[in-house]
Protein backbone atom coordinates (compact mmCIF):
# COMPACT_ATOMS: atom_id res chain seq x y z
CA UNK A 1 0.00 0.00 0.00
CA UNK A 2 1.34 3.40 -0.99
CA UNK A 3 1.33 6.05 1.73
CA UNK A 4 0.32 9.57 0.77
CA UNK A 5 2.45 12.38 2.06
CA UNK A 6 1.07 15.64 3.36
CA UNK A 7 2.30 19.13 4.22
CA UNK A 8 0.86 21.44 6.84
CA UNK A 9 -0.66 24.75 5.78
CA UNK A 10 2.26 26.70 7.33
CA UNK A 11 4.72 24.51 5.38
CA UNK A 12 2.91 25.16 2.09
CA UNK A 13 2.69 28.88 2.87
CA UNK A 14 6.41 29.03 3.56
CA UNK A 15 7.25 26.94 0.50
CA UNK A 16 5.43 29.34 -1.84
CA UNK A 17 6.02 32.50 0.28
CA UNK A 18 2.26 32.95 0.69
CA UNK A 19 0.02 33.73 3.62
CA UNK A 20 -1.70 30.85 5.38
CA UNK A 21 -5.09 32.34 4.52
CA UNK A 22 -4.21 32.27 0.82
CA UNK A 23 -3.27 28.59 1.09
CA UNK A 24 -6.70 27.92 2.65
CA UNK A 25 -8.27 29.84 -0.24
CA UNK A 26 -6.38 27.73 -2.78
CA UNK A 27 -7.71 24.60 -1.05
CA UNK A 28 -11.27 25.96 -1.11
CA UNK A 29 -10.89 26.77 -4.82
CA UNK A 30 -9.73 23.20 -5.45
CA UNK A 31 -6.29 24.23 -6.69
CA UNK A 32 -4.63 22.32 -3.86
CA UNK A 33 -5.94 19.01 -2.54
CA UNK A 34 -6.18 18.67 1.20
CA UNK A 35 -7.42 16.37 3.92
CA UNK A 36 -8.77 17.01 7.40
CA UNK A 37 -10.03 14.38 9.83
CA UNK A 38 -13.31 16.27 10.23
CA UNK A 39 -13.49 17.43 6.60
CA UNK A 40 -13.21 21.08 7.61
CA UNK A 41 -11.29 23.54 5.41
CA UNK A 42 -9.85 26.50 7.30
CA UNK A 43 -9.43 24.51 10.47
CA UNK A 44 -6.43 23.35 12.44
CA UNK A 45 -5.17 19.98 11.32
CA UNK A 46 -5.65 20.51 7.59
CA UNK A 47 -3.02 18.71 5.52
CA UNK A 48 -2.22 19.45 1.87
CA UNK A 49 -1.06 16.59 -0.34
CA UNK A 50 2.53 16.84 -1.51
CA UNK A 51 1.36 15.63 -4.92
CA UNK A 52 -0.99 18.59 -5.33
CA UNK A 53 1.72 21.04 -4.22
CA UNK A 54 4.10 19.58 -6.81
CA UNK A 55 1.44 19.61 -9.54
CA UNK A 56 0.48 23.19 -8.66
CA UNK A 57 4.10 24.29 -8.90
CA UNK A 58 4.83 22.36 -12.11
CA UNK A 59 1.77 23.79 -13.81
CA UNK A 60 3.04 27.28 -12.99
CA UNK A 61 -0.28 28.14 -11.36
CA UNK A 62 1.33 30.16 -8.62
CA UNK A 63 2.58 32.70 -11.16
CA UNK A 64 -0.94 33.21 -12.50
CA UNK A 65 -2.38 33.81 -9.03
CA UNK A 66 0.03 36.46 -7.80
Amino acid sequence: MMTKKYMTVPEVAQYFSLSRSYVYELVQLGRLKAWHPDGVVGSRGLRVTVESVQAFEQAGLINNDL
